[in-house]
């Protein structure tokens, strides 16, 4: 009873003192961008973490306001409770976790944001190439639990400020690391290569990141480097999800398969008809018919020219016209060839 109405008298002065003492919100907004004029703190003013894919299976670094710079936000925006709390635990499910949640409350507006979080009461751990589930010493206990509580403070703190505030606090905070890296570029990728080698990362792995070498890389890309370590640093990320996905392993390769032609564009053949020995009896038949044919066409041409050389003196008498030459005769038609009627068999065969 006696704490319950302590805390009370204390919510109850922190409520009158804000409306008494009001806040100015173009100066707390001046404060805070003075304040990340400061390398330091603009350098961990900013976060950052990959979220999902960009269309070149590289990916996507969101960026956003830290937890050090949600809780600067909160000391010179004035009139505001925030912090975190313990709500109980849970056993039920796969794995027990401690509830929290994590508030913002500003007096002068009665505006209360909140935020539920759990932590797991086991940790992921690697054992002979196998993820397992073991209970954390309590530095790592405490260290999860503080992570997860900032963050949900953090959220809090930021749904409960100008919008337009934070993105101009946090592109300030990038325009200062920009300019702090470029006045010694050749420090600062030193200093990232240290950072990186530190947690397993190592140089071909950030020029595959970056697309380019580390050399050529430009003050910003250096700067999100820098960001990028902290997440990993604190635990927010891992290095696996900036790595760009690879393109399958037979993505782009020929094969046997990949030559055959599809159903559209099959053509349309008709079965072909089996030949028998009737039908080649038939075409042999058929051909000695069309021989024998053209032999006694040809027999009748040579009698018609021998009745013409004896009537060729009757012809050339006055008043008498030569008779015009037959076809035959003009043109030389001899029959079909050997050739010709080979053709004409195949073609017999073939239907």
């Amino acid at each position: 009873s006696y704490r319950t109405s302590l805390a009370q008298k204390e919510i109850e002065a922190a409520v009158i003192l804000a409306k008494r003492f009001p806040r100015n919100e173009e100066a707390a907004y001046q404060r805070t961008l003075n304040a990340l004029g400061n390398f330091n703190f603009a350098d961990d003013a900013v976060y950052s973490y990959p979220r999902g894919k960009t269309e070149d299976r590289r990916p996507n670094i969101v960026e956003g306001p830290s937890v050090y710079l949600a809780r600067e936000i909160a000391k010179f925006w004035g009139n505001m409770r925030y912090g975190a709390m313990i709500l109980g635990e849970s056993d039920e499910g796969e794995v027990p976790v401690i509830l929290g949640r994590g508030y913002a409350w500003d007096l002068e507006t009665n505006l209360f944001e909140s935020e539920d979080f759990r932590v797991p009461k086991l940790i992921q751990r690697k054992r002979d190439g196998k993820t397992v589930w073991i209970a954390p010493d309590e530095r790592d206990f405490r260290e999860t639990v503080n992570r997860y509580a900032a963050i949900a403070t953090r959220n809090c703190i930021l749904r409960a400020i100008r919008n337009d505030y934070v993105r101009d606090f946090v592109e300030k905070a990038k325009a200062v690391v920009e300019k702090g890296v470029k006045e010694d570029p050749e420090k600062w990728k030193k200093k990232i290569i240290e950072a990186f080698g530190r947690i397993g990362v190592i140089v071909p792995a950030l020029e595959e990141f970056l697309g380019h070498p580390l050399a050529q890389a430009s003050p910003a890309e250096i700067a999100k480097l820098r960001e990028i370590w902290k997440s990993i640093n604190d635990g927010n990320s891992s290095w696996t999800e900036y790595v760009p996905a690879k393109p399958p392993a037979n993505e782009g390769a020929i094969s046997f398969d990949s030559l055959k032609p599809t159903a559209s564009q099959e053509p349309d053949r008709k079965p072909l008809k089996k030949v028998t020995a009737e039908d080649i009896k038939k075409a042999e038949a058929e051909h000695r018919k069309k021989k024998a044919a053209a032999e006694a066409e040809s027999s009748k041409v040579a009698t018609a020219a021998g009745a013409g050389e004896g009537e060729a003196s009757e012809a050339a008498m006055p008043g008498q016209q030569s008779p015009s030459p037959s076809s035959s005769e003009e043109g030389g038609d001899d029959g079909p060839t050997e050739e010709e009627m080979n053709a004409t068999l195949n073609a017999k065969v073939a239907e």
